[in-house]
């Protein structure tokens, strides 16, 4: 698929954002190596479980997928961090007026910022939908060969196969937007990745009491797997979007910073 004009590594606000970034080439090496590694350990754990789900205790089971959840939590922080440092570096070195002369409009701007931080952490993203679907033809392949290789369970295997490639970009669509909102209320990067931690601390704990209501006092049965999948996939969509356009209506409005 060819990017816009706009979105291609060639532009310079693309490679301005990346060449920022290209003096920590080691460290962000470093995580690409710890990222793999753990979600590495976190996929075997999965599949003995799926084939072997007797062979360990409880215990296994509770911790087994603490190192893939670790390592997508801190891909989150990175995303929303560096996201969020973007737009506020640029107005700290006054850059930012002469950014606005080019012929780029405001979305256009973000959208360059944003693909440049996927860019950046790109393989991490990729080693996630690896495990995702690996995990997914896994266990729905060893249910596909238990039961019946009906039309309506290779349709069910393509659509979760479909989700867990698309739900990780979602994701990270979603901290990326957030993270250039972010950018677009403060005057400094420290204010950026303060603020932009603070936000990721205040959602996580709101996710779990969220997570803790519904397993409560909603029975999760209510829903069907495809119908869940289809609500999470929209939520995180459609937040995504909504929080890019509200960075890029506060860069059209003249993004004074508001802390």
């Amino acid at each position: 698929m060819t990017l816009p004009h706009w979105l291609s590594k060639t532009r310079p606000i693309i490679q301005r954002e990346l060449a920022v970034w290209a003096r920590y080439r080691l460290v962000i090496r470093i995580f690409v190596g710890g990222f793999a590694l753990l979600c590495a350990l976190s996929l075997i754990s999965d599949l003995t479980t799926i084939f072997a789900p007797e062979a360990y205790g409880y215990l296994f089971l509770f911790i087994q997928s603490l190192p893939g959840t670790l390592a997508v939590l801190t891909l989150k922080i990175i995303l929303l961090a560096v996201s969020a440092a973007s737009v506020a570096r640029e107005v700290e070195s006054n850059a930012w007026e002469a950014l606005r002369l080019t012929d780029l409009r405001p979305g256009h701007i973000l959208a360059g910022k944003g693909v440049a931080v996927i860019r950046l952490f790109g393989a991490p993203i990729l080693i996630w939908i690896g495990l995702n679907s690996t995990i997914t033809l896994v266990f729905l392949g060893k249910r596909w060969v238990e039961a019946s290789a009906d039309l309506n369970n290779v349709l069910l295997f393509l659509f979760f196969l479909v989700f867990d490639i698309l739900s990780p970009c979602a994701i990270a669509g979603f901290w990326v937007a957030l993270g250039l909102l972010i950018s677009t209320l403060v005057s400094t990067q420290a204010k950026a990745v303060i603020g932009a931690l603070a936000v990721f601390g205040a959602l996580i704990v709101a996710g779990w009491i969220a997570e803790l209501i519904y397993r409560v006092f909603i029975n999760p049965r209510l829903l069907g797997g495809v119908e869940t999948a289809l609500l999470e996939f929209g939520w995180v969509a459609g937040w995504a979007l909504l929080l890019f356009k509200a960075a890029e209506w506060r860069v059209a409005t003249g993004l004074k910073p508001l802390f």
